[in-house]
């Protein structure tokens, strides 16, 4: 169903017999004057289209750069998983107990996406030691071994030492399948 919210109504395309109401999860009190329109469907954007409100190509850049500025090479391309922008320092220094098998992987797999947005054909070189890192996991068994970390995320955030114990990573797909993404 397609939902569009305009100034004092609501557009759905949706049979007529849809019921007459709108309540927003979150919106507290009631929304009135509401009407509902039934709508012949969408029709797709124009070829080159471009929004007034939306430039995905700066979005994609200040995405790639903080990919790019968060994994820290003295760590072996580590990123920071737990950031507090209110805290100073904003992230703890050394490593940073969440990330393997978790965040790191997860990165490795947003990395093609903003370069396709921008263009790019060739990974840099956080890029590739990010990558390098995330295959680092995997062993002759073809699993993905890392700390259990981002197992007891709870117990970290309460001060919780994780050991350097591996285990196996079966409960999140990045810890396992992503690896082999490029």
């Amino acid at each position: 169903m397609i939902a569009v919210i305009t100034a004092g109504s609501l557009t759905l395309a949706a049979p007529p017999d849809f019921p007459k109401y709108f309540q927003p999860s979150g919106v507290p009190g009631a929304i009135s004057n509401v009407q509902v329109h039934a709508t012949g469907g969408v029709n797709p954007l124009p070829s080159g289209f471009q929004s007034p409100d939306i430039n995905l190509q700066k979005m994609g850049a200040w995405s790639l750069r903080h990919l790019d500025l968060n994994p820290r090479p003295a760590l072996n391309y580590e990123p920071v998983f737990f950031i507090r922008p209110l805290h100073s320092p904003v992230a703890p220094s050394g490593h940073d107990a969440i990330v393997p098998g978790d965040t790191d992987a997860r990165m490795d797999w947003e990395y093609p996406n903003m370069r396709e947005i921008l263009g790019l054909k060739e990974p840099g070189t956080v890029e590739k030691g990010l990558h390098k890192r995330v295959l680092g996991y995997l062993r002759e068994d073809g699993l993905a071994w890392v700390p259990p970390g981002h197992y007891m995320e709870g117990d970290v955030y309460a001060g919780k030492k994780v050991g350097p114990e591996a285990v196996a990573s079966s409960r999140r797909v990045w810890g396992q399948g992503l690896t082999l993404a490029w």
